[in-house]
């Protein structure tokens, strides 16, 4: 993609979300989440999502997540938003790191009962106790990253994983 055309997106989908944060009384990030996630739902590229952020001190975070067939794979969601005002580039440094701590969250979930350390009213709680109780039954588990940044140039792909 031309790289005029992708700082042309980054700053209309910025503006927008300023726009909508104001319109809406809330937050930037939120804003942003949502227009992600409306739009990969729109254009199928997922099944659905449900806003869940969760952060912890001990390098924990989730900001949403989907069950889909029978519940037996999990998307879980991360996001990277800064309010950046220029478009810049996500390292491959930077990518490990978020997905690390989205993999604290769900090895947190299921194997150490996070959800015991939480308050019934966090919005992380529901969402732990839920992986506890279907870890089992997982057959794929996604862990997707949303962010506001370009792909550096650098990576032609990426492996990460969690695998038990």
């Amino acid at each position: 993609m031309n790289e005029e055309l992708i700082e042309d997106f980054f700053h209309d989908l910025r503006q927008d979300t300023l726009a909508d944060s104001e319109v809406n009384n809330d937050f930037l990030e939120t804003e942003f989440l949502t227009t992600l996630s409306t739009e990969l739902e729109e254009s199928g590229i997922i099944e659905g999502f449900e806003n869940c952020h969760y952060r912890a001190l001990r390098g924990m975070r989730v900001d949403g997540y989907w069950f889909r067939d029978g519940g037996s794979v999990l998307d879980l969601f991360i996001l990277d938003f800064e309010n950046r005002d220029s478009l810049k580039s996500l390292t491959r440094t930077d990518i490990s790191s978020t997905y690390k701590r989205l993999e604290n969250f769900f090895i947190g979930s299921a194997e150490k009962k996070l959800y015991e350390s939480l308050e019934e009213t966090s919005q992380g709680y529901g969402l732990a106790i839920d992986i506890w109780d279907r870890k089992k039954g997982f057959r794929r588990i996604n862990m997707i990253l949303m962010s506001e940044r370009k792909l550096s140039e650098r990576i032609s792909s990426v492996r990460l994983g969690y695998c038990k």
